[in-house]
């Protein structure tokens, strides 16, 4: 049991450690290939309006909607 004042903390680096951030991707979104495009998860749209990918140094994954960017 944890105790008042003792909540350990998790940082996303500790996540990472353990999991990358691909595995996460294929377990919320069945997605095993980037760059892909995708309805988007934020809105209801009938057309992929929503790409993923990975940043030029292959280290960080972005994602693209219609009007916004992550």
């Amino acid at each position: 049991m944890i105790k008042p004042g003792n909540i350990p903390s998790v940082s996303l680096n500790d996540i990472l450690d353990i999991i990358t951030e691909d595995d996460i991707l294929y377990h919320y979104f069945g997605i095993s290939k980037l760059p892909c495009l995708i309805n988007s998860p934020l809105r209801k749209d009938e057309k992929p309006s929503f790409s993923i990918f990975k940043s030029n140094n292959l280290r960080i994954m972005k994602m693209l909607g219609f009007i916004l960017f992550f």
